[in-house]
């Protein structure tokens, strides 16, 4: 229908054929040359015969399809322009309302969508309970009560050497416990932290837990059950299970040449604690806790509350411990020994009892000194008159009693006192040096190669030359005296 539309715009026009050559030309469709002489009439046109116009007749059948493509394509383009024309601007911008942001604000939390607690990522809540007053029934009720109600009502034992005390059910834990034991949260280090508990150089190195002595099995508790604390607690705070954890560990230790049955007998026990299981740090911490008890049965250094035992073994100065360092050994065995969570650093000076405890267990722990009785009896000596001096001015109220700290004396009085006695006797051992041995014989050397030594041991090496010429004043009277340099 397309064709038979130019056929008739064109229909006795001589130069129909070179107007369709020129269009398919701009249109980009190659035609075979046209011929003038070449005849072709409406119906060859529509129906091409065969012969020598077959190839022509094709080309131009591309030529016009394309042609009307593209006039189709122009003429909604024009189309569109005047549309755009007849459309009128205002001559000016109008607001016609500005909402308040508080509205905007009302609106939007109207509008909004509430995300159920199941989608939302909110941050873990703290402890279930931290009192024996707020366990929940199924606590309450539960064989190991007593061992929970002890866990919560001691301190935190944040050195891990403290016995009979908890050390992992804390607030800190808790949320990063919470945070990771998620299924759908996974801790690139919760594989690495479960482990450990499968590899027996970690787990196997106290075998004097085997040991039949209740001495030496409770020393050798005291220092592993630190280890299983750090590893158990370095397991759950990055999710990792904790059922799987005692599993682990109870297969590693059941080996028969070098575990630890006693270990083990607790662990299986802990393993059928389906309530306890569901609160592992609690459950960590009442597995050591009964353990506590049990290597403390028949100790009598560990048969009292290991609060003792610092303070009991507070009684020398250590090689290696300056004053400051001893003064806060001392320090934090009495607080630990008072357990009062009242009493700390600062509070335990405004009771002059604890002070004088303190100070007087200081005292003997500076003139028990391991490494230098004589010199340890010199500084307690040193002590007891700086802390006098101190005493004196708090009961005049000139000073405030923690003044009376065997911490602050230490630091303002007993260090610099040691360090300028160091000193000292750093420089007369250097002046009792003896000359009676013959120096070593001096090489003379070209003034060439001795000329540039000056600077850092010039002064030195001047002083050796001197004594050097007057040790062989005898041998040689003309060489008493030797010049800062040689001569040229």
């Amino acid at each position: 229908m397309r064709v038979e539309v130019v056929v008739n715009l064109l229909e006795g026009r001589s130069d129909a054929a070179a107007i369709l050559t020129t269009a398919a030309n701009r249109l980009g469709v190659p035609l075979i040359p046209w011929h003038p002489g070449l005849a072709m009439e409406q119906d060859d046109f529509l129906d091409p015969p065969d012969g020598g116009q077959v190839a022509h007749l094709t080309h131009m059948r591309d030529a016009l399809a394309k042609w009307h493509a593209w006039a189709a394509g122009r003429r909604r383009i024009i189309d569109l322009s005047r549309q755009i024309r007849s459309l009128k601007s205002p001559a000016s911008l109008k607001v016609t309302r500005a909402s308040p942001w508080p509205e905007k604000d009302t609106v939007a939390r109207a509008d909004a969508l509430s995300i159920t607690s199941s989608s939302a990522s909110s941050e873990p809540e703290g402890l279930p309970f931290t009192s024996p007053e707020q366990l929940p029934p199924e606590l309450q009720s539960h064989d190991e009560v007593a061992t929970i109600r002890n866990v919560l009502n001691s301190r935190v034992d944040y050195t891990l050497s403290k016995w009979r005390r908890q050390s992992l059910f804390t607030e800190e834990n808790w949320q990063q416990w919470a945070h990771w034991h998620s299924p759908a949260r996974d801790h690139r280090d919760a594989n690495e932290a479960g482990r450990v508990f499968s590899d027996r150089r970690a787990m196997l190195i106290a075998p004097d837990l085997r040991s039949p002595h209740a001495e030496a099995a409770a020393d050798a508790w005291n220092t592993y059950r630190r280890h299983l604390l750090i590893e158990f607690r370095t397991a759950l705070t990055v999710g990792f299970s904790w059922p799987e954890v005692l599993a682990r560990l109870s297969t590693t230790l059941s080996d028969p040449v070098e575990g630890y049955p006693r270990i083990v007998n607790y662990i299986d026990s802990a393993l059928q604690d389906s309530v306890l299981l569901s609160l592992p740090l609690l459950h960590a911490c009442v597995l050591i806790y009964n353990l506590d008890v049990s290597y403390a049965s028949g100790s009598r250094k560990y048969e009292h509350d290991s609060s003792t035992l610092d303070w009991e073994r507070a009684t020398s100065r250590r090689p290696g411990e300056d004053p400051i360092s001893l003064a806060v050994r001392v320090i934090t065995a009495h607080i630990t020994k008072t357990d009062d969570p009242k009493i700390n650093s600062v509070t335990v000076w405004q009771h002059p009892h604890y002070a004088h405890e303190i100070n007087r267990r200081y005292a003997e722990c500076l003139r028990n000194d391991e490494s230098d009785p004589e010199w340890g009896a010199t500084l307690a000596i040193q002590f007891h008159d700086a802390l006098n001096r101190a005493r004196a001015r708090v009961e005049e109220n000139l000073l405030p009693r923690t003044d009376m700290s065997c911490k602050l004396i230490a630091k303002r009085h007993l260090v610099p006192y040691e360090s300028a006695h160091a000193q000292s006797a750093e420089d007369s051992e250097l002046a009792d040096i003896d000359d009676s041995e013959p120096p070593p014989t001096l090489h003379p050397q070209p003034y060439r190669q001795l000329s540039h030594k000056t600077g850092a041991g010039a002064r030195a090496r001047r002083d050796a030359r001197r004594a050097a010429a007057r040790h062989t004043d005898d041998r040689h009277p003309d060489a008493a005296y030797l010049p800062d340099a040689l001569p040229e």
